[in-house]
């Protein structure tokens, strides 16, 4: 079942840094978001860093993010921290989010887009792992991905291998 996001305060507070590795992404239509969705995949974001600002109409979420652009076969690995926003944003609904555990960690899978057949909105739908998803009605879709930050070294690559 989908519900409405809680009132609350967002604990989302970082500041854009200049980089020559830092991704600037911006999707307007389903082939960019495409790109953007790969991007995020198996990005990290607690459930209270995901944030509805109804006063500019945007919906954020302040993620730690794999470098899937900068990583080989054996690595070396790294993360950063990246923003995603979505503007224009008529509505958000939520599936499988507990709200009484902001610090709970989510794992992003995917991004879905579709357009109304009425034309009164288009929908972009982010999965994430263990059924949990975030429904976000648009008027048109205007999305943006932004590095914040300085990356740093891991030793993990995703896995997407089948057991």
């Amino acid at each position: 079942m989908w519900a409405g996001q809680p009132a609350g305060v967002s604990r989302i507070g970082a500041v854009l840094k200049d980089g020559d590795d830092h991704l600037r992404l911006r999707a307007q239509d389903l082939e960019d978001l495409t790109v953007i969705g790969t991007m995020v995949q198996d990005a990290l974001a607690p459930a209270g860093d995901m944030r509805l600002i109804k006063e500019s109409r945007q919906f954020v979420i302040v993620m730690n993010r794999f470098r899937w652009e900068k990583a080989g076969d054996t690595g070396p690995y790294s993360r950063i921290h990246s923003g995603l926003r979505f503007d224009g944003v008529q509505r958000v609904q939520f599936r499988g989010i507990d709200w009484h555990d902001p610090d709970k960690i989510m794992s992003f899978l995917t991004i879905a887009y579709n357009r109304d057949p009425d034309g009164e909105y288009e929908t972009i739908v982010i999965h994430f792992a263990g059924g949990a998803a975030v429904r976000i009605m648009v008027d048109t879709l205007q999305c943006a991905l932004d590095d914040l930050g300085e990356p740093w070294p891991t030793q993990w690559k995703p896995d997407h291998e089948p057991d």
